[in-house]
């Protein structure tokens, strides 16, 4: 018979291996706060099969911290492990999709889990409190982020479609043009200088990939290409500002309750909520919408909003 146990951390033992070679490169650096953030990732992932995530991280951890502290970006850069929203999201989106490789439907596993990569850790890492408090609060981010993803997500079928009417295309073309205003808030334009071009086209990249790796990871097909459809420069957008001042009227209220008041948080969150509703609407056997639709429909209305809210900056 198989030892459950000992099959459980060598694949704890696997997982550290493989997060450890993203975190070096060439020149053999190590990158300790990509490590703590990948694996940030893996834990929040395991933390989702409890009945309770605040429960499970408050037990895992040890530590009882509100959500207004854990989510301080303020004192993550004290702490000198501050980092760009959507690189935080790539990287603990990456974790969570490693550790699925070794885990099965039953929450049993993921508890198995949780416990031998805490032991793998402590044997690699030592027994770090500062190393800990990163990753609590890197796993806490991760957790909150997909709670309000999802609260957002269901609330916006409920009132926009099921009260207000709308239709799906409605939803993700809004969602697209409250992403791209979002975004726009968290570009210094003042200090941009010659870079200012550079930085805007940059990073337009960095939210269409958080929309379309989200919706990707939800099934949507990757057929259309992420750049289809969009408007060339001379080309006037259209941009249903209405609308996503409607969704944003159910959006504030979740960040209140969720105690996300950074900005660049928010952008990464609303981007990933337009991926996620880009699925609802492109994913599975019979999607109710084509992809090659839903992409322009999303992605040429965030990037209208984005360039008109920076100009008016």
């Amino acid at each position: 018979m198989t030892n459950v146990v000992y099959g459980h951390f060598d694949s704890a033992g696997s997982l550290y291996k493989q997060i450890a070679s993203f975190c070096r490169d060439d020149d053999g650096f190590h990158d300790d706060n990509r490590l703590v953030r990948i694996y940030a990732g893996a834990i929040a992932e395991c933390l989702l099969d409890y009945d309770d995530w605040k429960d499970g991280l408050a037990d895992y951890f040890g530590v009882e911290r509100s959500l207004s502290e854990g989510l301080d970006t303020a004192r993550w850069a004290d702490g000198d492990y501050g980092i760009r929203s959507f690189i935080l999201d790539k990287d603990t989106e990456l974790g969570r999709s490693l550790v699925r490789c070794h885990l099965d439907d039953t929450p049993e596993t993921s508890f198995m889990m949780l416990r031998n990569i805490r032991a793998s850790l402590t044997t690699s890492i030592q027994d770090k409190q500062e190393f800990w408090n990163r990753l609590h609060d890197m796993a806490l981010v991760t957790l909150v982020s997909e709670q309000l993803i999802h609260h957002l997500c269901d609330q916006v079928i409920d009132v926009c479609i099921g009260a207000d009417a709308w239709t799906l295309g409605d939803c993700v073309q809004a969602m697209g043009a409250l992403s791209g205003q979002y975004h726009a808030k968290v570009i210094e334009m003042e200090g941009l200088g010659v870079s200012k071009s550079a930085v805007i086209e940059h990073d337009f990249d960095y939210m269409i990939n958080t929309a379309m790796n989200e919706a990707m990871r939800l099934g949507m097909p990757d057929t259309a290409g992420m750049y289809t459809m969009l408007a060339a420069n001379d080309m006037q957008h259209y941009v249903p500002y209405h609308k996503a001042d409607a969704i944003n009227l159910i959006a504030q209220p979740l960040f209140q309750i969720f105690s996300i008041y950074d900005s660049d948080l928010r952008s990464m969150m609303i981007a990933k909520a337009t991926g996620r509703m880009m699925a609802v609407a492109a994913a599975g056997d019979n999607p109710d919408m084509d992809v090659c639709v839903v992409t322009p429909l999303a992605l040429s209305s965030m990037q209208g909003s984005y360039i008109s809210s920076l100009n008016h900056v």
